[in-house]
């Protein structure tokens, strides 16, 4: 789906750790000799490649050879006749690029690289393939123009330079690719404004186009191969609507459509895989139809020569879709009569009988795991009642009646993976006492009970997902000998022998986080806990030169911290609050962290110190703050220069036991202050001056003070007025003032005081106001007023009784509001836009497609000029993103491509020039949170930022630093082990100054 994977290089520095294992993958070659995996057993998070002797015969042996520090091994395949493996070495992107290698699978030579050293920029992409007969090997890489994705062929020996397979095309970009079963051709989905399907000659030559037209952010959203063919979904027809196509591989006949016509609404399930018999000749898949959400199972000839079948019986499928062996599809269905959730279910392959249930199923009861036995006879599938676990077996054709395997139920509460071999099977679950995993064995004929394997012996010792069967023996991840070391382990499924490991020991992990982060110019500025598990401190990142971190702070004892920070606005310096002895002190530092920082507040043995709400003024020229640096019942409100020239002075004292209020005006020179309660005994209003001494300080006494609350507090865009929300008229009944900074005037109303409670307000251009009320008939409206009260309010939007403004956006220059309402239907939100002055009639700018669509959030581009929403137009309740202008000048365009049914589309950011949007989303996996980036003006698809994360990795927060680069936080390498990175994709940027001398 995905053009590319941004370079992407690690910001932050070691996080603290703690010993774990090393092994991180692991795969099985034909044959079952040898096991290759991944692991950092020589130094924590540096991956590097082995092989092991399945019988532990031997030691493992490194096949990459001794890897320097920063390198790792990414990816990496078994050739099919298990005598080769083939592998990319990355250099985490710290100025180098991804290389491709061969090696045998024994080790007995080194390693071979299979191109040409690569110019700087030029990296092998993910994609590995190799072809059955283990001659070439297909990878993706940018070797001929920088960060576009292009298909190349190679021999696995390395005996010829490799030859590039896709077309010249200026604006191609391929995706992934499979080599056919024969070695002669490759398949590949390659974008050229759509998604398509292409075949070339496994050595090269003309290039043939498979897929048939698609419209416009339509295309192929899924593959495979079977035999001489490749079958597929497309929208060709409607958007969105994915139906079933098949066509010759080498593009001797047009693509043909498998599925029947489909009814409006009706469409080929993209969530659920398609599944091809062993004989290459049916394509199983589900169709979901309009009739109230069914998903139906169906199988077709991939040749199109027999008609489609529906082969659930009329039932329904869920789950997964298991082809065994001997060509029967194994399924999932709720039964007649409801007493379960679901059955399971097997039928031919070609639909040429009726669907039968293994097994029986009492009331209640509930089918939730199964998996096919390796010579397509068995399969095992585990059954629960609200009371019970069980594990049975039975033919797949369900000749023979279930046998029960399992003879102590009470020892497992879930069981979590599953594996079938031809005498046993092998199963993983949580005790029920203890809750810990272990690992059980159970002969097929049930002649006798399960036998427990493996148990961690560590009191927090676990098994880690995923088992495989190899001969007689399973092979399992788990610390057994030592909490946190995850090893390799072989163990007899007769339990003839004890486990024996195949790996060695690992390194470390990190128990550390990242916790916030900003862009400083071209550096990262972030907090994390890297030294000392629970002491966050603030870290400088050089995005250009990389490099280890800066941290910005003084050291800090294990009671002490950061806990916040704000960048200058010109990205030059950070300021940081720091804790030290139960104090909070203010710091300025160089965001580069070449200088120590500067500590802002006088020394105090105080408690308490500076408070959150310190800042730059808009010029970055004055740092406000408050403190309590003269008594903890006064505190002061204090300027200083922000480039040193002088100390930090007091503006205003005042009593500090009660919280305040503070704002900065935006042309630098004020300060609105609003002490919860002040020396005088009420509560009042202050105007500052920052640096203009014949000013001195204004003061309003608000009425009725001593039960008013002030919760609000803003200056007009103009600079001279404060604009407040307060209950100073009634109580509880907040209603929104203004008062000129100057003093010259006291209170002004800008609503009447008979009139609903302003809920918010923000100040827009002109010095206008834009604020929400509570109306009777229980609406809430928008409107505008200016902030000198000189005219009544002016409405936004008319709405009828019920509805509401739910919330409220300002276009960064001030001039148009954004804001979502149910103005046209109850309880549907929708996008509506308005000049911010009232001076024309507010525009509908999302769609609405059903009764339920609703626009979930929604911003403005930094030009003002367009709006980037979140709307549930396709899908109720999955969003997708779309951009329109502000005045509706054009109907909005979504900018994603479709989603899985379970695929979500989190939150999204626009670059600072408004020519690209980055958005987190899960396309197709419900578990992994990826970042993309696409232009605003959409057409093209998305590029991924954040390369795949681990197995429940997630990308957490992100900004832009320039169109092609981007900060992320993720756990992309550890689960829950969140730290920054530096995403850069293929656009060329200037190049990064040589970095100033240490001073």
């Amino acid at each position: 789906m995905a053009q590319e994977h941004a370079r992407v290089r690690k910001l932050s520095g070691p996080l603290p750790f703690a010993r774990v294992s090393a092994v991180s993958d692991y795969a099985v070659a034909r044959g079952e000799r040898w096991i290759v995996y991944r692991a950092d057993a020589t130094l924590d998070e540096h991956l590097e490649l082995y092989s092991v002797p399945t019988d532990g015969s031997a030691a493992p042996r490194a096949l990459c050879g001794a890897l320097a520090a920063e390198l790792d091994v990414q990816e990496y395949r078994i050739a099919p006749d298990g005598l080769s493996v083939v592998y990319t070495v990355d250099t985490r992107f710290e100025g180098g690029h991804s290389q491709l290698f061969s090696a045998p699978i024994d080790g007995a030579t080194p390693a071979v690289r299979l191109h040409e050293r690569l110019p700087s920029w030029a990296s092998i992409l993910f994609g590995i393939q190799i072809s059955p007969d283990s001659q070439r090997v297909v990878f993706l890489g940018d070797l001929l123009v920088d960060g576009r994705g292009e298909l190349f062929s190679v021999p696995l020996d390395g005996s010829e330079p490799p030859v590039k397979l896709d077309p010249l095309l200026a604006d191609g970009v391929v995706h992934e690719a499979s080599i056919s079963p024969d070695s002669r051709r490759v398949v590949f989905r390659m974008s050229q404004g759509d998604l398509e399907l292409y075949s070339v000659a496994l050595e090269g030559g003309p290039v043939t186009r498979l897929s048939g037209p698609s419209i416009p952010l339509g295309g192929v959203l899924e593959w495979r191969l079977a035999g001489e063919r490749a079958v597929y979904l497309a929208d060709p027809f409607l958007n969105d609507q994915l139906e079933l196509f098949s066509v010759p591989i080498d593009g001797s006949l047009a693509p043909q459509r498998l599925n029947p016509p489909l009814a409006s609404g009706t469409f080929v399930d993209p969530d659920s895989p398609l599944v091809i018999d062993p004989a290459g000749e049916h394509v199983v898949y589900r169709l979901f139809t309009a009739n109230f959400g069914v998903v139906e199972l169906h199988s077709v000839a991939v040749d199109g020569s027999t008609g489609d079948a529906r082969i659930d019986a009329g039932m329904g499928s869920s789950g997964s879709i298991r082809m065994t062996a001997s060509g029967r599809v194994l399924f999932l269905a709720r039964p007649a009569g409801g007493n379960a959730n679901s059955a399971l279910y097997s039928v031919q392959a070609d639909g040429s009988a009726p669907a039968v249930q293994l097994g029986t199923l009492p009331r209640n009861s509930n089918v939730t795991l199964f998996e096919p036995g390796v010579d397509g006879k068995h399969v095992v599938f585990v059954r629960t009642t609200p009371s019970a676990l069980d594990v049975f077996v039975t033919n797949s054709d369900g000749s023979t009646p279930e046998i029960r395997l399992d003879r102590t139920p009470q020892d497992v509460s879930s069981i979590e993976a599953l594996r079938v071999g031809a005498t046993h099977a092998a199963y993983s679950g949580r005790l029920t006492v203890g809750g810990q995993r272990a690992l059980f064995s159970a002969p097929l004929d049930g002649s006798a009970a399960p036998l427990r394997l493996l148990e961690p012996s560590p009191p927090l010792g676990d098994l880690y997902p995923g088992i495989t069967l190899v001969g007689a023996n399973v092979l399992q991840r788990t610390d057994w000998n030592e909490d946190g070391v995850v090893e390799l382990f072989s163990v007899p499924l007769d339990a003839s022998a004890p486990p024996t490991s195949l790996s060695g020991p690992g390194a470390f992990t990190t128990v550390g986080d990242v916790q916030r982060f900003a862009r400083a110019g071209r550096f990262a500025v972030y907090l994390a806990d890297q030294e000392q598990d629970g002491v966050v401190e603030l870290y400088s990142a050089d995005l250009d030169h990389g490099g280890p971190p800066r941290r910005l702070n003084d050291p800090l004892d294990a009671t002490d911290d950061v806990s916040d920070f704000v960048v200058s606005p010109d990205e030059r310096a950070v300021l940081f609050r720091a804790r030290h002895g139960g104090r909070n002190g203010l710091y300025l530092a160089p965001s580069d962290g070449r200088t120590r920082a500067r500590k802002l507040d006088a020394d105090s043995a105080m408690l308490g110190g500076v408070e959150s709400d310190y800042g730059f003024t808009p010029d970055g020229k004055w740092i406000v703050f408050v403190s309590n640096g003269r008594s903890n019942f006064l505190t002061d409100v204090f300027a200083v220069p922000s480039d040193g020239s002088a100390a930090a002075r007091s503006l205003l004292t005042f009593d500090g036991a009660f919280g305040h209020l503070l704002a900065l005006s935006p042309d630098s020179k004020r300060v609105a202050f609003c002490p919860s309660f002040s020396s005088s005994g009420g509560l009042e209003l202050v105007s500052l001056s920052i640096d203009e001494p014949g000013f001195g300080v204004q003061r309003l006494s608000l009425p009725y003070s001593f039960a008013a609350s002030v919760t609000s507090l803003r200056i007009s865009t103009d600079s001279r007025y404060a604009v407040f929300r307060a209950d100073v008229v009634t109580d509880e009944r907040y209603l929104l003032y203004s008062w000129p900074l100057d003093g010259s005037t006291g209170l002004v109303p800008l609503m009447q005081p008979h009139s609903g409670g302003a809920i918010d307000f923000a100040c827009a251009a002109d010095g206008r106001v834009v604020f929400r009320i509570l109306q009777p008939q229980d609406r809430i409206e928008l409107f505008s007023v200016s902030a000198d009260g000189s005219a009544p309010p002016t409405p936004l939007c008319a709405l009828p009784p019920g509805r509401r403004v739910l919330e409220f956006v300002l276009s960064p220059d001030g001039r148009r509001v954004a804001y979502r309402a149910d103005a046209e239907t109850d309880d549907r939100y929708e996008l509506f836009s308005a000049p911010s002055d009232g001076s024309a009639s507010s525009v509908k700018l999302s769609n609405a497609s059903r009764r339920d669509t609703d626009v979930s959030a929604f911003a403005f581009t930094p030009d003002s000029q367009k709006v980037l929403f979140l709307a549930d137009t396709l899908r109720n309740e999955q969003d997708d993103l779309y951009v329109v202008p502000a005045d509706r000048s054009t109907a909005p365009k979504r900018l994603n491509p479709s989603l899985a049914p379970h695929g979500t589309l989190f939150d999204f950011r626009c670059s600072d020039d408004g020519r690209f949007v980055a958005y987190r989303a899960n396309h197709d996996e419900r578990a992994l949170v990826e970042l993309f980036r696409v232009p605003i003006e959409g057409g093209v698809a998305p590029v991924p930022f954040s390369p795949p994360p681990i197995a429940g990795g997630d990308v957490r927060a992100y900004r832009f630093v320039s169109p092609s680069e981007v900060l992320y936080d993720a756990d992309q390498d550890e689960d829950e082990a969140y730290e920054l990175y530096f995403g850069v994709l293929s656009e060329l940027r200037r190049p990064a100054a040589p970095p100033e001398p240490l001073r």
